[in-house]
C-alpha cells in the first residue's frame, strides 16, 4: 500500500499535532495522488493522538437476547459521525455483494477444511537422535492439509473446534494417495500455528493481564461476517480511501472490538464492495505498554488478505487468506461448508 511517512518528528510534534502539522496546508501542495494518502494520515493522527479510540463514533450493535443473533440488532447512533455513518454504509455494501443480509443471518455455524501453501523444503542431516537443519531449499508450491475449522453459536454460547487434520495412507491399490501423502512439511506448519491457531499466547507476557486471552476468545466469538462488524460493543469509523501500488481503490473502515479487544482496519475494494485486506495490530495505549515491557521487539501487526471469493450456499467467501505478521508469512486455502454441510476434502485449486 503506499503511504505517507514523516521522518523525524520532534518529540513536540508528537504531543501537539494538532498545532504542529498543518496537514491542510500540506496537503494542497502535493500531487493529486498523494492527497488521499495525506488524508488518511490525519485521520488516523486525530484518532491515535486522542484520549480514546474512536473520536466520531460509537457504534454499539446488541443482541436481544443471550444467543439469539438476529438481524434486528439495535443501534446507538451519536449526534454526530458522518465518519460512523460512511462506515455502516461500507459494511452494508459489503453485506450485499457477499449475498444479502438475509442469506448471512441464515448461516448459523461453518467449517473449514484447512490447506497450507508449501514451497520450502528442508534438507538434513542423518543423527542417531534427531536431524540438524542445514538449509532450507524453494521446491515447486503444492498444498498440504493441516487443520479442520468448526464454528457455531454466537456470545457467551460460541463454540470453536480447531484440529490437525491427519493425513491417512491409502495401501488399496484402487485408491492412489494424494501426492502430497509422500512429503512432509516442517517450517511451514510451525508458521500456520503461530499465525492462525495461536498467535495471542507468545505476546502474552507482554500485554496488559488478560487482553491475549480476551482476544483468543474473540476469535472464537467473532467468527460471523456481521457479529465481527456489527456485534455487541464493536466501534467503527471510516478513515478514507487508500490505494494500492496496483491502483486498486480501498474505502478503509477503523473496528474497535471493545468487547473482545480486537483493533484493525479493514480495506474493502471499492469496485466489487468485498473485503480485501486486515490490518491488526494493538491499540495506541497497548503498544505503549508492549514497548515498555519488552523495548527491543516492535508491537505485532498482522496483515491478512482475502481472495478468491466463491459461491457457498449463496454467499461470496474468502477461499484463501494470506497471512503476515514480521517475517512470517503463510497462504492458506479453505474449503468452507455452512450449517450442517461438510467441507471438501478435495485438494484446492491454486
Amino acid at each position: 500500500m503506499q503511504r505517507l511517512v514523516v521522518k523525524g518528528a520532534p518529540l513536540q510534534l508528537a504531543q501537539e499535532p494538532a498545532e504542529s502539522v498543518p496537514l491542510g496546508e500540506i496537503a494542497e501542495q502535493l500531487p493529486p495522488e498523494a492527497r488521499d494518502d495525506m488524508a488518511h494520515l490525519e485521520k488516523r493522527m486525530q484518532i491515535e493522538w486522542s484520549d480514546y479510540v474512536n473520536i466520531d463514533s460509537l457504534l454499539l450493535a446488541r443482541m436481544a437476547a443471550e444467543g439469539d443473533f438476529r438481524e434486528g440488532y439495535a443501534r446507538f447512533p451519536l449526534s454526530i459521525g458522518a465518519d460512523r455513518d460512511r462506515a455502516l454504509e461500507v459494511i452494508e455494501r459489503a453485506i450485499e455483494a457477499m449475498g444479502g443480509r438475509k442469506r448471512l443471518l441464515a448461516i448459523k455455524e461453518m467449517s473449514a477444511m484447512v490447506w497450507i501453501e508449501v514451497n520450502l523444503k528442508e534438507l538434513r542431516m542423518p543423527s542417531w537422535q534427531n536431524g540438524v537443519p542445514l538449509s532450507v531449499i524453494s521446491v515447486n508450491p503444492y498444498l498440504y492439509p493441516v487443520a479442520t475449522w468448526h464454528y457455531e453459536g454466537w456470545g457467551n454460547h460460541a463454540v470453536a473446534k480447531k484440529k490437525k487434520y491427519k493425513v491417512e495412507v491409502s495401501f488399496d491399490p484402487a485408491v492412489p494417495n494424494p501426492s502430497y501423502v509422500s512429503k512432509n512439511p516442517e517450517r511451514q506448519p510451525r508458521i500456520f500455528e503461530t499465525l492462525f491457531n495461536d498467535r495471542w499466547s507468545q505476546y502474552g507476557s507482554n500485554l496488559p493481564p488478560n487482553l491475549a486471552a480476551m482476544r483468543h476468545r474473540g476469535e472464537e466469538v467473532r467468527w460471523h461476517f456481521i457479529d465481527r462488524f456489527l456485534g455487541e460493543g464493536v466501534a467503527l469509523d471510516y478513515l478514507g480511501q487508500e490505494r494500492s501500488r496496483d491502483g486498486t481503490c480501498f474505502e478503509v473502515v477503523l473496528v474497535d472490538d471493545r468487547k473482545y479487544g480486537h483493533y484493525f482496519e479493514a480495506l474493502f475494494d471499492c469496485r466489487t464492495a468485498l473485503l480485501s485486506v486486515t490490518r491488526e495490530k494493538l491499540t495506541p495505549q497497548e503498544e505503549q505498554w508492549f514497548r515498555q515491557a519488552n523495548p527491543k521487539v516492535n508491537p505485532p501487526t498482522w496483515i491478512t488478505v482475502y481472495d478468491r471469493y466463491q459461491e457457498v450456499q449463496g454467499v461470496l467467501t474468502p477461499h484463501r487468506w494470506e497471512r503476515t505478521e514480521g517475517w512470517n508469512t503463510i497462504s492458506v486455502y479453505l474449503q468452507w461448508a455452512y450449517n450442517d454441510a461438510e467441507p471438501s476434502t478435495a485438494e484446492p485449486v491454486r
